[in-house]
């Protein structure tokens, strides 16, 4: 099978928006007929692991906000958590975006950087989720 889309006029343009007028499908070389497009959004699954160490004290404030418009993006029903790490590894509360977005203010930089163990735990939080 293969899938054709209509021509983007503007590369750096994000979305692209197929319809049943500008889409072709074909199989086996011969043209089939489209029935419906629709885009669906879909929850996702991520683990945030953001840096609390002393050296991120004077881009902390950046990487937070950084943190707020990327979790602002995801669709309501995304599974996220949040990793903190500094010189200890935390998991913090809750799995929806309200909550991660409200455990961000947690969130102060101190101590050292444990950047291994920070990634295993993310990983581990979204392994086998969507």
């Amino acid at each position: 099978m293969a899938v054709r889309l209509g021509a983007v006029a503007y590369p750096r343009e994000r979305d692209v928006y197929p319809t049943k007028d500008n889409t072709v499908i074909t199989e086996s070389g011969a043209r089939t007929e489209i029935i419906d497009i629709r885009r669906e959004v879909a929850p996702c699954s991520v683990a945030l692991v953001i840096d609390s160490s002393g050296s991120m004290r004077k881009d902390m404030k950046a990487t937070l906000a950084a943190a707020r418009t990327f979790l602002q993006s995801l669709p309501e029903n995304s599974f996220v958590q949040i990793v903190d790490f500094d010189s200890a590894v935390r998991e913090l509360k809750g799995s929806t975006v309200k909550e991660a977005i409200k455990n961000l203010g947690s969130i102060k930089a101190e101590g050292s950087t444990k950047l291994y163990d920070a990634a295993l735990k993310g990983l581990d939080l979204v392994k086998g989720k969507t």
